[in-house]
Order: structure tokens, then sequence, then C-alpha cells
């Protein structure tokens, strides 16, 4: 694992090694499940109609953090 900065990206990013990033995916993969039982929370009060301004972003912010789990976690399988 180390930072590199690559040619046209403004940031560093962290290189990870094929066996470092199944671990991290591992990790991520079991944190995943209580994201989307929140996530599945949110859904079902936005569903309903009962959702505040604060609960609609909570829910819409889950969603993108599901969204990068699961492009991370599919890109290490």
């Amino acid at each position: 694992m180390k930072w590199i900065f690559e040619y046209g990206e403004p940031d560093q990013m962290l290189a990870l090694s094929p066996r470092e990033a199944k671990v991290i995916a591992g990790i991520l993969e079991r944190s995943r499940k209580k994201l989307q039982k929140a996530y599945e929370r949110y859904q079902d009060i936005h569903e309903s109609g009962e959702a505040t301004e604060r609960q609609q972003t909570k829910l819409f912010e889950l969603e993108n953090i599901l969204r990068i789990l699961d492009q991370f976690i599919k890109e290490t399988n």
C-alpha cells in the first residue's frame, strides 16, 4: 500500500496490491450490511411520504456510499 500521484489527477491516490484490496473489500462487505439496513429504513420512510428533508438527504448519502462500496467490492472480485 502506498500513496501515488498520477499525472492528470488533482490529488494523491492510494495504490493497493490485489491482496490488500481483497482484505479491504471483505471488511467493507461486512460493513455494507449495516449501511444497507439503514438505507432501507430511510427508503421506507421516503416511500411512505413522511420523510423530512434531513432524512431525504441521509437517504441519498447512503445511496452514494453503497454505490461506491459496491463498485470497489466488484472490482476486487
